[in-house]
């Protein structure tokens, strides 16, 4: 269970498409397909910000009270100080953000990915914008996910099941790692809308809570 920020690709972007047929080529291939979760493509999305994540166990606990003195507050104080946070900043972002994608990850045990990088306009935008956020009095930064330095921009679009051991599943993977470079570096950069802020409860579905555009909306 969480709170997040993401931008959907929709159905129709050229990023979508090119990780619906890299689905495929692990679906079609029997020698792959047993090893790997496809996310629906309904959940394809860019995150843009994590904000907060909790186990079940945490959630069900701590949700209308604190774990006490030193510890966070309840986490549905937690959501509400993030999620006005949030809110209070949605005019610095740009309406669009434009990725270059940049390759895609392919190792047998981690999650598959189209790694992305911004281009200057959108990495200054996103960086003012989260760094307003995490400042911001009603947000409790020190209770947030941890931003790490090396993090990148990236599209998942599966997650490993079992290890890849055989010769044959290895060679098949390598043939789909090749293959999935070369349909990535066609694509160009990509426009993405701007993120919504979105609650999950596992990584198939994210559900927008609030966003720039009804933030516009609230303001007029």
């Amino acid at each position: 269970e969480g709170l997040t920020i993401v931008s959907h690709h929709g159905h129709k972007n050229w990023l979508h498409q090119v990780m619906l047929a890299l689905q495929g080529l692990v679906r079609n291939n029997p020698l792959l397909a047993p090893h790997f979760a496809l996310l629906p493509p309904s959940s394809f999305h860019v995150t843009c910000m994590d904000l907060l994540s909790f186990t079940a166990n945490e959630f069900d606990k701590y949700y209308e009270r604190s774990a006490g003195a030193g510890h966070p507050p309840a986490i549905k104080e937690q959501i509400a100080g993030v999620t006005a946070a949030v809110d209070a900043c949605w005019s610095l972002l740009p309406e669009t953000l434009t990725f270059r994608p940049v390759g895609v990850q392919c190792h047998a045990d981690y999650v598959l990915m189209v790694s992305l990088e911004p281009d200057p306009p959108t990495a200054k935008a996103l960086c003012a914008w989260r760094e307003a956020i995490a400042s911001h009095t009603s947000c409790r930064a020190e209770y947030c996910v941890n931003a790490s330095p090396e993090y990148r921009f990236h599209s998942t679009f599966a997650y490993p099941l079992y290890s890849i051991a055989s010769d044959e599943a290895a060679a098949a993977f390598s043939t789909f790692a090749q293959a999935a470079q070369w349909m990535v570096a066609g694509v160009g950069p990509v426009t993405l809308p701007a993120p919504d802020l979105c609650r999950f409860h596992d990584m198939g579905r994210f559900v927008p809570v609030s966003g720039k555009s009804s933030a516009m909306m609230d303001v007029c």
